[in-house]
């Protein structure tokens, strides 16, 4: 079996913002010459998670909208306090509750296994940052 793994530093342009890095990913599953296997896929970040979905703003916006009414932007976060005010990312931490940190992919035939309108997706809630997205891909 074939193990390999790769860190991938993605740059977000916004404190809320959704890079697609389904390219990234896939061009590291081609590198690692697994056909059939699993790619792992971590961020070791509290104010960045991971999501399959289609790369759409609108889909962005509605998201964003929904996640907004459990955890306000702008909301009264002891998190803030806890830091003499100069964090103000308790609703990233909060969110980060609920987003996944991890996404397992099938690798069929060389190629990540998505739906035809899916990609992977990294959420920044904590921007604009340099993120960290680990692969690691193992198979044969």
């Amino acid at each position: 079996m074939k193990v390999y793994y790769k860190r991938l530093v993605i740059p977000t342009t916004s404190r809320l913002d959704e890079v697609d890095i389904t390219d990234h990913t896939q061009h590291e599953v081609q590198k690692s010459e697994v056909q059939n296997g699993m790619a792992f896929i971590f961020v070791p970040h509290n104010g960045a998670a991971l999501t399959i979905n289609e790369h759409q703003k609108e889909i962005w916006n509605d998201s964003w909208r929904c996640y907004q009414t459990w955890a306000p932007l702008d909301g009264n976060y002891e998190h803030h306090r806890t830091w003499g005010g100069m964090e103000k990312n308790g609703m990233a931490h909060v969110l980060s509750n609920f987003m996944a940190k991890s996404i397992p992919l099938l690798i069929l035939n060389g190629r990540l296994r998505l739906g035809t309108w899916q990609q992977l997706l990294l959420w920044e809630m904590d921007g604009p940052r340099e993120r960290q997205v680990d692969v690691m891909v193992m198979g044969e």
